[in-house]
């Protein structure tokens, strides 16, 4: 197995992401459990909404960390059951407010893992929600997201553009894409200056 490394970088937030359902997903399974070390100072707080998770996200043979706070958790598993699933079908048990925690906070390490073993279970190609592989950092082929640049993401998108046809890069500053990719495109150029648009995953 390689050696998990946690990369500085900004994810949005799934609360201030586009809500989008990818057309093709093809990732075959994803892993996700609490990695087995969290940061001392994630747990100095005393309330459950400021609370940040170590998770380690395992597919195709990959596997990184991401952070989530347990807030982040809440809106996963909205998004889950509003776009995906059936309660009844997921089993995965709702994830409390943290008023209702209070200084509990001992019993959040134990629900989430069980959550997340349990979603790593159901998770399949059906799972196509973009804001959902996006908590995870993963893409509609089960890649993780990189970030070529991180000044890339304050450029801010003008348009959104539905993949339909794949190109793959042929020089370093283009992108390879794939049928069903949603890019952000960043700028228009007319016609007649290029018929190439500028964009980013």
């Amino acid at each position: 197995m390689s050696k998990l490394s946690i990369v500085k970088g900004h994810f949005p937030k799934l609360v201030d992401c586009a809500h989008f359902h990818y057309e093709n997903v093809d990732f075959g399974s994803i892993e996700l459990q609490l990695a087995s070390t969290q940061n001392d100072a994630s747990w100095s707080s005393s309330s459950a909404k400021d609370l940040v998770f170590l998770v380690q996200v395992s597919c195709k043979g990959k596997a990184w960390m991401v952070r989530r706070s347990y807030e982040e958790f809440r809106t996963l598993d909205a998004h889950l059951h509003q776009c995906i699933y059936d309660r009844r079908y997921s089993q995965l048990l709702p994830l409390l407010a943290p008023s209702e925690i209070g200084d509990k906070l001992e019993m959040l390490y134990p629900l989430l893992s069980e959550y997340l073993s349990r979603l790593s279970v159901i998770v399949d190609n059906k799972l196509n929600c973009g804001p959902v592989l996006t908590w995870m950092e993963i893409d509609n082929h089960g890649n993780r997201f990189l970030l070529k640049e991180e000044a890339s993401l304050n450029v801010p998108a003008i348009a959104a553009a539905h993949v339909i046809k794949r190109y793959t890069a042929q020089a370093s500053d283009e992108i390879s894409i794939e049928v069903g990719d949603i890019l952000s495109v960043i700028d228009m150029p007319p016609k007649e200056d290029t018929s190439w648009w500028r964009g980013k995953h």
